[in-house]
């Protein structure tokens, strides 16, 4: 029993044909995906597909041959995957095609998704999650408090692209962020492509705004290729109104935030191995940020909480996560002055909005102790149509 680096170097040796697409090779591609292709491989879908090794290559070259991380909280080890991949048989004619990426202060969205080639022309349509950029922390904490992020509709307009270029089945697959946008591009576009979906992997991503997304058709018609895995200590996998359709799979971490690194989860035979279920911290969190998200939203704080985030990342002076803890002394600075010069009726507003922490946190351990987490998340809600119109 091993993760994603044992996987590459036990079947890397064997084709598609002998041992077909499996929960290993999509980890793999979304460890492998936080490298910046973007840098090495065009966005257009006219252009012809470039060879994974060659863009591996090229990519690594600019980083000087070296293995080091691409910032704080993601998956740690991107360029060690990246290197593995490219060097085995079974990835010999992989291609690498439309890298597209965004990156906007505001509204918020860093966006990047890729297309992976199999050697039977099977499209892999590849998410990325959040980077270290303070622009994909705030379009997280978007998703957490509004209704969403704009890269949906260009993550619909990417999967559009794909299903237009090639013919058959499509894989998709996220990370993280990367995760949540799988999903929700998988329910939302049009049903003609989502019948050629033939996998769709959720790895640990969080929620929507709401249940009400669950309920329709299309997340019906996904359930039999729908492969949805959390760690057991998960923490961004049970943020805000999410599916229990998962599996929990085993993770080498100890704790919630280092499970979520892929590169920590366990594979043996290609599979995901999984456990019974969340363990109790996960359900804790679970609840917590369900009360959180969904009180904001019913007393009309989502906007404020969102401004003042808004404004104190702005605020610290710094493009990303390394920057801040490089420079924490200014960033803090930076971060109180803008919280200063908010006006203070949102001061205000954004305490009352936290003001309940301390009964989410009793109600969250109630609901542990009494083994109603899931009722007491969903309850949290309120029903909302905006993400099924």
């Amino acid at each position: 029993m091993a993760g994603s680096k044992e996987f590459i170097e036990e079947f890397g040796s064997l084709s598609f044909d002998q041992f077909p697409f499996c929960d290993g090779d999509a980890v793999s591609f979304c460890e492998a995906f936080y490298m910046p292709f973007e840098k090495v491989v065009t966005d257009s879908f006219d252009d012809d597909p470039t060879d994974f090794l060659s863009a591996s290559n090229l990519l690594f070259a600019k980083k000087e041959f070296k293995h080091s991380g691409l910032g704080l909280m993601i998956t740690s080890k991107p360029s060690q995957r990246m290197v593995a991949i490219s060097g085995k048989e079974r990835y010999r004619k992989l291609k690498i095609f439309a890298v597209r990426e965004l990156y906007s202060k505001i509204p918020a969205i860093q966006f990047a998704a890729g297309t992976f080639i199999l050697p039977d022309g099977t499209p892999v349509v590849i998410f990325r999650g959040t980077d270290d950029t303070i622009s994909g922390w705030r379009e997280d904490f978007d998703i957490l408090v509004r209704k969403g992020t704009p890269a949906y509709n260009i993550a619909l307009d990417y999967i559009e692209k794909v299903a237009e270029k090639f013919k058959g089945n499509i894989i998709i697959c996220g990370h993280s962020k990367g995760g949540n946008i799988a999903l929700y591009t998988a329910l939302k576009c049009a049903p003609e492509i989502r019948k050629r979906i033939s996998a769709l992997y959720n790895f640990d991503g969080p929620g929507f705004h709401n249940y009400d997304i669950f309920k329709t058709g299309a997340y019906d018609e996904l359930k039999p290729v729908y492969k949805h895995y959390i760690p057991s200590d998960a923490f961004i996998g049970v943020i805000m109104a999410h599916d229990y359709d998962y599996k929990v799979v085993k993770s080498t971490m100890p704790l919630g935030p280092l499970q979520h690194d892929l590169g920590s989860w366990y594979i043996e035979g290609g599979n995901l191995v999984t456990v019974k279920d969340t363990d109790a911290l996960s359900k804790f969190y679970d609840v917590v940020f369900a009360k959180l998200a969904g009180n904001c939203e019913k007393r009309g704080f989502s906007d404020v909480v969102a401004k003042v985030f808004e404004s104190v990342s702005v605020g610290t002076g710094q493009k990303d996560l390394t920057g801040v803890a490089k420079n924490l002394p200014s960033s803090i600075k930076g971060a109180k002055e803008a919280w200063k010069n908010l006006d203070p009726q949102t001061q205000e507003d954004f305490k009352i909005a936290f003001s309940g922490m301390g009964q989410y946190v009793k109600d969250g351990a109630r609901a542990v102790r009494e083994n109603q987490t899931e009722e007491s998340a969903r309850f949290s809600f309120d029903t909302n149509e905006d993400l099924i119109k």
